[in-house]
């Protein structure tokens, strides 16, 4: 794993949303290209970085991923060492065994003064010893050697289905459609929690994912992932029930198959590929003022009970003729 999110920001594996967020905060600060007119390139760098790492660890189901990857890892690493250092013990104690055994025969030798015969002898014998031992060492070690490297390439092949099904869950997650659902309130009473936007959009089709942000003011914005390959036309017409009006526009506008509609998918995709390039270049206020919106975490709505109960809400899903 070359990309570490944790080392990025500087957090510990333990660490909250409340962490994560303010890790990010001083790292766009003290990173943001106005501060750093000497250094642009690392600016940027610095920045690209750091809005990878907090997506990833804002995810839950991604930070879940990443963590489990790394304990494996981890544990993979402590595993062999232990096999190296006791197949070292192995062998270390081995040859003491053999230089303790040829001292007890020159001592032995020595106080019985044999023959040159039995001395040739002797000598033979620990030569072949010596070789036998030599050869089990090295039938030892080629055999470690080959179960490390059939551990590795498990480990290998492993990763690499790993990598494909999130490269393949990426994809597929970044097709469906999308919808910015924006509102403004008076008070608390006509805000909306995330059970209140599935009330209201669901029927138009499956919901993937709701994220809830809360900005500046009285300002609330929400995404509405809706399942890939759905056709959830009509959801942005949706004005809300029971409290604040809303205002609906396609971020990911779903698929209809013509070849008109992916050409304008394709350009609302370029355009906000283009406008995620542009945040280095914001100012400071603009960029706390956009790190905010994006990062604060929504409140509970007080009205849901409400919208429950409200008989505009139960609508019938949207005619994909």
């Amino acid at each position: 794993m070359t990309f570490n999110p944790y080392l990025v920001l500087n957090l510990q594996r333990d660490c909250n949303e409340k962490d994560i967020q303010k890790a990010y905060k001083v790292l766009c600060l003290r990173w943001h290209p106005d501060k750093n007119p000497d250094n642009v390139e690392l600016a940027n760098q610095k920045f690209i970085e750091a809005k990878k790492a907090v997506d990833l660890l804002l995810d839950k189901e991604k930070r879940t991923e990443f963590d489990n990857a790394a304990q494996r890892k981890a544990t993979s690493e402590k595993r062999q060492q232990e096999r190296r250092e006791h197949g070292d013990a192995k062998r270390k104690q081995m040859y003491d065994d053999l230089i303790r055994r040829e001292k007890e025969f020159v001592e032995r030798g020595t106080h019985y003064a044999p023959s040159t015969t039995a001395k040739e002898s002797d000598e033979k014998y620990k030569a072949k010893m010596r070789k036998v031992h030599e050869q089990q060492a090295r039938a030892e070690t080629e055999a470690l050697r080959k179960k490390w490297e059939a551990e590795v390439e498990e480990e290998i092949r492993a990763q690499k289905e790993r990598l494909s099904h999130a490269q393949v869950h990426h994809e597929e997650n970044d097709s469906a459609p999308k919808l910015k659902v924006s509102w403004k309130i008076a008070n608390e009473a006509e805000d909306y929690d995330e059970t209140a936007m599935r009330i209201l959009f669901d029927p138009y089709g499956t919901i993937d994912e709701v994220i809830l942000m809360k900005g500046k003011k009285n300002k609330r914005t929400a995404l509405i992932v809706y399942s890939n390959g759905g056709n959830p036309w009509g959801a942005e017409t949706e004005t809300g029930a029971g409290g604040s009006e809303l205002s609906c526009e396609w971020i990911q506008k779903p698929q209809t198959g013509s070849s008109t509609q992916n050409d304008r998918n394709k350009k609302s995709n370029e355009q906000q590929i283009k406008k995620d390039e542009n945040f280095a270049s914001l100012s400071l206020e603009e960029m706390e003022a956009q790190m905010f919106a994006n990062l604060a975490e929504p409140e509970p709505s007080t009205f849901q009970d409400d919208l429950l109960d409200d008989p505009d809400t139960k609508k019938t899903k949207w005619d994909d003729e």
